[in-house]
C-alpha cells in the first residue's frame, strides 16, 4: 500500500549528540522543516501514498526532515500530531463524515511514531539542560522554551499511548490489530529509556 521508502528502518542506535558545538557538525545539520501540526503532518502521511512522483517524494522528504531533525532544530509537536491522527475519531468526536481519516492513514502515523519514538526518547530532558552554557540570552531563552515544551509533549505522550492501546484491543479488525502492534513498539521503546526514573506510574497505568 505503501512506497517502501517511506517506511525507514527503527534503530535505537546511539542517543542524539545535542551538546557538540563543533562547526563542522553544524554544518552537516539540514536545515529546519516546517512546523509539525496536525493537518501539515496529515497532508503530508496522505500525498506519500501518492502515484505522482512530484507529490509523493517532497512529502517523503518532509515526513523525514520530521523525524531526523526532532530534537536538532527543537522541533516539537510532530510526536503529538501523531498520535492526534491515530486517535482521530475519539478526539473530534466522531460522526463527522468530513472529519474521517482513513485507516491507512492512522496506520502510517503509528509506524512513523514509533519510528521516531527512539531517537525522542533516547535523550534525558536533564541532560539538555545542562547543555545550556550559551552566553547568547536569546538562544538560552530558546532552548529553555523548547525544553517545556518538549517536556509536555512527552507528558501528553504518556498520558495518551496506554488509553489508545486500550482501545485499539476492544477493535477486531485486522488493520486496528496492526496499529496496535505498532503502538506496543513505541510504548516498549518508550519504557526503555523512562522507565521508572521518567515514568513511575507506568506499571499501575497498563
Amino acid at each position: 500500500m505503501f512506497p517502501p521508502s517511506t517506511f525507514p528502518t527503527m534503530s535505537l542506535g546511539s542517543p542524539a549528540n545535542l551538546t557538540s558545538n563543533t562547526s563542522s557538525q553544524q554544518q552537516q545539520q539540514p536545515p529546519p522543516p516546517p512546523p509539525a501540526n496536525v493537518n501539515s503532518v496529515l497532508t503530508a502521511i496522505r500525498n506519500s501514498s501518492s502515484p505522482n512522483n512530484t507529490i509523493r517524494h517532497p512529502s517523503e522528504r518532509v515526513l523525514q526532515q520530521w523525524s531526523d531533525t526532532y530534537l536538532h532544530h527543537h522541533t516539537c509537536n510532530y510526536l503529538t500530531s501523531l498520535l492526534y491522527i491515530i486517535d482521530w475519531e475519539s478526539s473530534t468526536g466522531g460522526g463527522n463524515a468530513a472529519a474521517v481519516v482513513e485507516e491507512s492513514s492512522r496506520l502510517m502515523a503509528a509506524i512513523l511514531f514509533k519510528n521516531c519514538v527512539p531517537k525522542a526518547f533516547s535523550v534525558p530532558i536533564d541532560s539538555l539542560l545542562e547543555g545550556i552554557t550559551t552566553n547568547d540570552n536569546d538562544t538560552a531563552a530558546a532552548l529553555r522554551v523548547f525544553i517545556d515544551q518538549l517536556r509536555h509533549e512527552r507528558n501528553v505522550i504518556r498520558q495518551t499511548l496506554p488509553n489508545l492501546l486500550f482501545r485499539a484491543r476492544t477493535d477486531s479488525s485486522n488493520n486496528d490489530k496492526t496499529l496496535m502492534l505498532h503502538l506496543q513498539l513505541a510504548l516498549s521503546n518508550i519504557a526503555l529509556f523512562d522507565f521508572p526514573t521518567g515514568w513511575p506510574t507506568l506499571l499501575e497505568e497498563l
